[in-house]
């Protein structure tokens, strides 16, 4: 059997809700059987840095940030110095998206494969989701909600 493609996820953050956080990488590293990944968390935001460094996230992830926080363009490039030939693909996972689908990562990468002229590959959910917002105008029995703030949605289309 052949090496495992090298995946490097990149996470900005605010770093506010940091047990999400773990949760959303705990879908990234489902997909280690499959690849081998390597995640930089990118703290973007202005929760208090002693916090976060010291936050357990239950995975071997690279911890960083970038200034000013609030600037997710500024946050990628920032994860892009982690990004070297050994890569074989550069993922984007939102911090608050917790993805269960299983093989969602090798179902991402093959739709990547797909697209010829496709540049990066991005998990995210799609703006428009927030209709669906429990607390807005909304309520969609079937829907898991935790919170105002976290609640579960039908699909998400963020390939990038």
């Amino acid at each position: 059997m052949g090496s495992k493609e090298k995946v490097l996820v990149v996470v900005p953050t605010t770093a506010g809700r940091l047990s999400l956080l773990k949760e959303v990488l705990d879908s990234v590293y489902l997909n280690q059987d499959k690849f081998d990944i390597t995640t930089v968390i990118v703290k973007n935001g202005t929760f208090p840095n002693d916090e976060y460094y010291d936050f357990d996230l239950g995975y071997d992830v690279i911890k960083t940030e970038s200034h000013p926080g609030g600037n997710i363009p500024v946050a990628f490039n920032k994860s892009l110095e982690y990004l070297t030939d050994e890569f074989d693909w550069w993922l984007y996972q939102e911090d608050d998206l917790v993805i269960t689908t299983e093989n969602w990562m090798e179902h991402a990468i093959s739709t990547y494969k797909s697209l010829p002229k496709c540049g990066a590959v991005g998990i995210r959910l799609h703006g428009g989701m927030r209709q669906y917002n429990p607390q807005e105008q909304y309520t969609i029995e079937s829907l898991n909600v935790r919170d105002k703030n976290t609640f579960e949605v039908y699909w998400s289309d963020g390939i990038m």
